[in-house]
């Protein structure tokens, strides 16, 4: 009876973590809201509230039960009853609160994300209009009419009955027109012109030509000069504004493997990476491999890219390689990050991110732009690794085991090539890959790279150099890239691409522990026998993790076993084998604060059994002297006592 009534009466961790835990949920709410990320903080607001009705609905009946006990006639059980019930609807009146602070929360949320896209599809047309505009402009300037008419048109066409657009149609068409006039004026006044000459019998063939290796004159030479000096200026202009703008937006390029995040049409803040420089990829990791990976471009826009994103177990990253160079390839491979890090976050399935970043990646950029790539999904906690190919070269995959290399071959059509409409066509594939084997990623600029009596570098020569590599490396990845970048660059000295590689070596010690039988084989190799021992601890951890946690779980109770020896020792006042057991310690590894305590106290002990022994022979000294004194023996009792303080210091 009294199990019931503290089961019904008593808190529930469930219900009253959620409470504690909604201030929290509402600030994490409003950082996606600040970050006008609104459909993440729709979803996490909607949660909050179905969170917060499920702890009514249980507080609402838990009251109700309440109630019913409150009604009895055992006394002590009605008291508690009854100020349980006033507990529940305190809890009852926040919660309440709570349900309708969110709610108003997801209203304001709604209307702030019709009002953020409102005011993004104003901008865009704003920035649209202004970039139709200044082609209008740009045509004026060089005083192309007929093309400044034609884009003036189309303006009005796209933003129809807009009174800004209608003016400068008819500006053009204004200055279109005096040209014409001004023109044909001019040509009707040298018709006439010629006319009089005829009829007065002058030659006017060359009136206006150079004669033909005739000097310029002065003036004409001042000219010639001016022309010329400004023409330097502004290109001395030119180069100093270029070099400023690059150094002032060099920060605004990503270090994803020369990804850049940038809006559509920002041509701007492209970074210039100097040609021939190199970056590793950073800040990527993949349990139960060693990895390394080096984008080098070739022109300043980098085409090669790399990009990953992790959550719990699940990594998803890719590699590829964008068509062409330049401002377009670093425009191409900028629109697939952005997408990739839209799409990753929301879309679980695999094959239907590949499409997704495959459809809207054709619709962004331009015809005959795509972006050759490889996909991968890693799962750690079920170590399976699978992967999707987009038109990409082959992989070449290193057998450790037969000592051999296999060519991959991915598949598929590359990302923006055209429209996927049943996703079902796309079947990921798994790459099972056994301890020390090893994945060779690459762009096609080391295969197509030339010698320089113009033979190509190939798949055979890279295959081979990538063996002899992994192979002379011991299977560490960055050496065995080191050794491919430089064999491939002996024989060509200049790369016509952006050259870029992957590499992949599988490694079992990085593994997640997910199971106490792996957990038990590991306890046994270090001479632990507690299969239990921290096993929630442990999980999902790789394999050198644990092995060096346990190692040193191990050390620290071997510790504690001596440090328990050592003061048993130091009670039962063994200072010298106290000491032997601290010097065997310490010759071992084993060092701990109180052994330091220990040798100071036997220090400090055998400075005073030293002190009394010498008390007690300068006490039997002094006795000897005393005796020789009384027999008159003072020269020997003074050079004696000389001597004593000279070595001893005192008497």
């Amino acid at each position: 009876m009294f199990a019931l009534l503290k089961k019904l009466l008593g808190k529930k961790d469930a219900a009253s973590e959620a409470v504690t835990d909604f201030s929290d949920a509402v600030d994490w709410i409003n950082a996606y809201r600040k970050a006008g990320n609104y459909d993440t903080a729709l979803m996490a607001t909607h949660e909050l509230l179905l969170k917060i009705k499920s702890a009514i609905n249980w507080s609402e009946q838990a009251e109700r039960k309440t109630a019913v006990f409150e009604s009895t006639n055992i006394e002590d059980i009605a008291k508690k009853a009854t100020a349980k019930r006033k507990e529940l609807q305190h809890r009852l009146e926040s919660l309440y609160k709570w349900e309708r602070s969110i709610s108003k929360l997801i209203d304001d949320l709604k209307h702030e994300k019709v009002t953020a896209e409102e005011k993004a599809a104003e901008l865009h047309q704003l920035g649209r209009f202004k970039d139709m505009e200044n082609e209008v402009k740009f045509h004026l300037k060089k005083k192309d009419y007929v093309k400044a008419i034609q884009a003036a048109r189309a303006l009005v066409g796209t933003f129809e009955g807009n009174p800004k657009a209608v003016k400068l149609l008819t500006k053009v068409q204004d200055m279109s027109d005096k040209q014409k006039t001004r023109a044909e004026k001019h040509a009707e006044n040298q018709k006439r012109l010629q006319e009089i000459f005829k009829e007065v019998g002058a030659d006017i063939r060359g009136i206006g030509a150079k004669e033909e290796g005739a000097k310029p004159s002065i003036l004409q030479q001042l000219k010639m000069a001016y022309a010329e000096y400004g023409k330097g200026r502004k290109e001395r202009a030119a180069y100093v504004k270029e070099q400023k703008s690059l150094k002032d937006i060099e920060s605004l390029l990503l270090r994803a493997g020369g990804i850049i995040d940038m809006p559509e049409g920002s041509e701007h803040l492209l970074e210039a990476v100097k040609s021939g420089t190199a970056r590793a990829v950073s800040g990527f990791s993949l349990p139960g491999y060693d990895f390394f990976g080096e984008i080098r471009g070739k022109d300043q826009i980098v085409g090669d890219t790399f990009g990953s994103y992790t959550e719990g177990k699940r990594t998803i990253f890719y590699f590829g390689d964008a068509t062409g160079h330049g401002v377009q390839a670093g425009f191409t491979v900028a629109a697939l990050s952005k997408l990739f890090h839209e799409h990753v976050r929301k879309i679980k399935s695999f094959p239907e991110l590949f499409v997704k970043l495959n459809n809207d990646l054709k619709e962004r950029i331009k015809a005959r732009e795509f972006v050759t790539a490889v996909l991968f999904e890693y799962d750690a906690e079920r170590g399976t690794l699978h992967y999707i190919g987009a038109g990409h070269d082959k992989m070449v995959y290193y057998h450790h085991a037969e000592k051999r290399t296999e060519l991959i071959i991915p598949g598929n059509l590359a990302l923006g090539f055209r429209m996927i409409k049943n996703v079902g066509s796309i079947k990921p594939r798994e790459l099972p890959m056994r301890h020390r084997d090893a994945l060779f990623g690459y762009t096609d600029g080391f295969v197509e790279a030339k010698s320089p009596q113009g033979t190509q570098y190939g798949l055979e020569r890279l295959e081979a150099s990538f063996k002899d590599s992994l192979i002379k490396s011991d299977g560490e990845p960055s050496k065995a890239y080191e050794s491919i970048y430089k064999t491939a660059n002996e024989f060509a000295p200049v790369f016509e691409d952006d050259v870029s590689g992957f590499i992949w070596v599988r490694n079992t010690n990085k593994d997640v522990i997910v199971d106490k039988g792996q957990l038990q084989e590991i306890l046994n190799e270090v001479g632990l026998r507690d299969p239990e021992s921290n096993f929630f601890g442990l999980k999902n951890k790789n394999r050198a993790e644990v092995m060096e946690m346990l190692k040193k779980e191990k050390f620290e109770r071997e510790l504690k076993i001596r440090l328990i020896q050592l003061d048993r020792l130091y009670k039962m006042g063994e200072y010298l084998k106290l000491k032997q057991r601290i010097q065997e310690n310490f010759r071992e590894g084993y060092v701990h604060e109180r052994m330091k305590k220990y040798l100071e106290k036997i220090i400090a002990n055998e400075d005073k059994f030293k002190l009394m022994k010498l008390e007690e022979r300068l006490r039997r000294k002094y006795e000897t002297l005393l005796e020789l004194q009384k027999k008159g023996e003072n020269e020997i009792v003074i050079r004696e006592i000389v001597e004593i303080i000279t070595r001893q210091g005192k008497i």
